[in-house]
């Protein structure tokens, strides 16, 4: 009888995860459930706090997790996802260190760029929210941590 080892494909997983997605990188000067409060209230959404897709991540014999606040927009297949990327001086994806939070839009009803713009420039009306930009996600390394 010969073994067979399986290897799951997390390239071709990520890939396929990201084949419709938007990400804005967000720098903000606020604890993360303010800054999604504060999205909540001025841009209309309603972000919660997402339990089941907590991220854990073990470095240097220690545990790290990084909060996921999920949104579904109206009837359209479109979803959200703002992922905290700081917890105690680790980052979630560390290339994007510079920006607090990462704001994924997911689905087939994709916003068009005049729209993903405006979304953009009504994030950073926020107050204390310094830089909001789309950031591409092929050079991001570990993409698998925002894949559910």
């Amino acid at each position: 009888m010969s073994q067979h080892k399986l290897f799951l494909d997390v390239d071709s997983l990520a890939e396929e995860f990201f084949a419709d997605t938007c990400l804005f990188g967000i720098q903000a000067s606020l604890r993360s459930y303010r800054f999604v409060w504060q999205v909540n209230e001025m841009l209309g959404f309603n972000f919660q706090i997402d339990y089941e897709k907590l991220i854990e991540s073990k470095h240097r014999d220690r545990d790290y997790y990084f909060d996921v606040f999920s949104f579904k927009e109206g009837p359209t297949a479109l979803y959200h996802h703002i992922y905290v990327n700081a917890c105690d001086g680790e980052f979630l994806i560390p290339e994007l260190q510079h920006f607090d939070s990462l704001w994924l839009m997911k689905g087939d009803a994709l916003p068009e760029l005049e729209q993903r713009q405006l979304l953009q420039a009504a994030i950073r009306s926020i107050p204390d929210v310094q830089v909001v930009v789309e950031v591409g996600t092929a050079k991001i390394k570990m993409k698998e941590r925002l894949v559910f």
